[in-house]
């Protein structure tokens, strides 16, 4: 069971991690191509984050936008899981 428990929160780390750091590469990015430079600060507030891939996508960093699609909902479902299963 600790073994299990160790991969778990080993998992929810790394997932975590590679969210917000694509989170940030996504705003560095709309920051470099995008002339109007305030679309990077409302990435950056939390209550407007979500509209970081769709930014993205409209700008042409769709790679980075499904990098922070899909690992956000790996980590949303990680979560998920670790509550039912307890």
């Amino acid at each position: 069971m600790l073994a299990k428990d160790a991969v778990a929160a080993v998992t929810l780390i790394v997932s975590c991690a590679v969210f917000l750091t694509n989170h940030l590469a996504l705003a560095a990015g709309l920051a470099r191509v995008h002339q109007p430079r305030w679309h990077v600060w409302f990435v950056l507030l939390p209550i407007s984050a979500w509209l970081a891939p769709y930014w993205g996508f409209r700008h042409g960093l769709r790679r980075r936008s499904w990098l922070w699609l899909v690992s956000g909902l790996a980590y949303v479902l990680l979560q998920i899981t670790l509550i039912v299963t307890g």
